[in-house]
């Protein structure tokens, strides 16, 4: 059966609920069906002359996107707007470049320039600015300015499930809650912006007979489900003036619970200030702001599983290629350019003037761009029931002579840790139990 026949209607569904800036509710029609291809459009804000989160783009809105029946919940992402940044890298260069920047408005793939610098092909197509990235000001109905979510990119459930229907899922509704925190979604946070009401499309299954046969096979599905945890690293500040030789490791052992009794496939962990603060600088944020994931200096994590150290060595992810291998193994391609990945442009200090000016994104008042350093992520595969977990974090200070109000690699963290935990929803009619795998 071709997914589009005659008998498939791609509904357009308004919110039923909205809050205003706060989040939005789509009830799906009872006693039909629908492909799981639900998507979102017209997702993303207004406001006056400013440009949408350069990694996340209008996913930068999303903090956290549910699908429930009635008050049960079926799947979840929160920390949406981290976690689809992450996501957004996991596509190749000529998809970002060509596809993805129009539909996300991140700016996210890469070309060389005559001058050998890393430049962004499509911003140079644009007339008055680029137009991919800019947001639509309040008083512009242009919904080219707005996004498109495919919501398997956040929900999995729906990559494992064909179909839904609605005599199962008596009160299927999806629901987005948006974020309020203006530097995690534009480049400037002077404006407050709003969020016009994005509509869901659907396409449900007319045809009687098709929904009786799609609701038959509709008996099981196993999938990972995007969870989330969260610990705190100090601060390790040095001292205005401090030597070098008195640079210090900082250790930190933490338990994380979040992940217990469940089997865990892939995690990806993301370090971000704690103080989301200091990304912005008069105004503008600093490279991907507070969604970026921080390189730090002498960076070194070990984890162990039910009292067995999963790498190998006292330290375990010890040097920077190590964790640039273990991440692509993991995750597949990442699509970074040059130095995103480390916390400065070879041997160029991130606070002075940059020596290495070819080959490298272009230089922000003569020091290298806010992104180099803004996209270490750590991520490795556990694949295992989780009994206890704990992790072993250690960085080394480094000496700031300019004072210690903005120490980036000395700063306290937040370390967000995302793992897929393996869930099982078992259907038997009008009847269906989900529990952990």
């Amino acid at each position: 059966m071709s997914l589009y026949s005659g008998n498939i209607v791609s509904d357009i569904l308004d919110p039923t609920t909205s809050v205003s800036n706060k989040l939005v509710e789509f009830k799906l029609n009872p006693n039909t069906g629908y492909y799981s291809n639900l998507r979102i459009a017209n997702l993303g804000v207004k406001v006056a002359a400013k440009n949408y989160n350069r990694l996340a783009g209008v996913y930068g809105v999303l903090r956290a996107v549910y699908l429930y029946d009635g008050r049960r919940e079926l799947d979840s992402l929160r920390e949406a707007n981290r976690y689809l940044g992450f996501a957004n890298l996991l596509y190749k260069n000529e998809v970002n470049q060509s596809e993805k920047h129009k539909l996300t408005k991140s700016k996210l793939g890469y070309s060389i320039d005559d001058n050998k610098n890393i430049a962004q092909r499509f911003v140079a197509d644009n007339n008055n600015g680029d137009t991919d990235a800019t947001v639509a000001t309040s008083n512009e109905g242009d919904e080219t300015r707005l996004g498109y979510l495919d919501l398997k990119q956040a929900l999995p459930l729906l990559t494992e499930m064909n179909y839904l229907s609605t005599n199962t899922f008596k009160n299927l509704r999806v629901v987005l809650e948006f974020e309020s925190d203006r530097a995690k979604v534009l480049t400037n946070n002077a404006n407050a912006f709003t969020v016009p009401p994005p509509i869901l499309i659907a396409d449900e299954e007319q045809d009687p007979a098709n929904r009786m046969s799609l609701e038959k096979e509709m008996k099981s599905a196993v999938w990972n489900c995007v969870e989330h945890d969260q610990v705190q690293v100090p601060a390790s500040l040095s001292v205005n003036g401090d030597a070098d030789t008195r640079a210090v490791e900082q250790t930190v052992s933490k338990k994380v619970d979040g992940f217990n009794n469940k089997n865990v496939s892939r995690v990806v962990i993301m370090k971000a200030r704690a103080d989301p603060a200091n990304y912005v600088n008069a105004n503008n944020v600093e490279g991907y702001g507070a969604l970026s994931s921080q390189a730090m200096h002498k960076e070194k994590l070990q984890v162990t599983l039910n009292n067995k150290t999963l790498f190998s060595g006292n330290d375990g992810i010890d040097n920077e290629g190590y964790k640039a291998c273990l991440l692509s193994m993991t995750f597949g391609n990442v699509n970074l350019a040059p130095y995103d990945n480390l916390e400065c442009v070879g041997s160029d200090s991130p606070v002075a003037n940059s020596e290495h000016k070819t080959g490298v994104r272009p230089l922000v008042a003569n020091k290298q761009a806010h992104e180099v350093g803004q996209s270490n992520y750590i991520g490795f595969s556990i694949e295992d029931m989780v009994q206890d977990l704990q992790i072993t974090y250690k960085r080394t200070n480094v000496k700031y002579t300019n004072g210690t109000a903005n120490q980036p690699l000395n700063a306290p963290l937040n370390l967000h840790i995302f793992a897929e935990v393996r869930k099982q929803i078992s259907i038997n009619g009008e009847n269906y139990q989900i529990n952990y795998a």
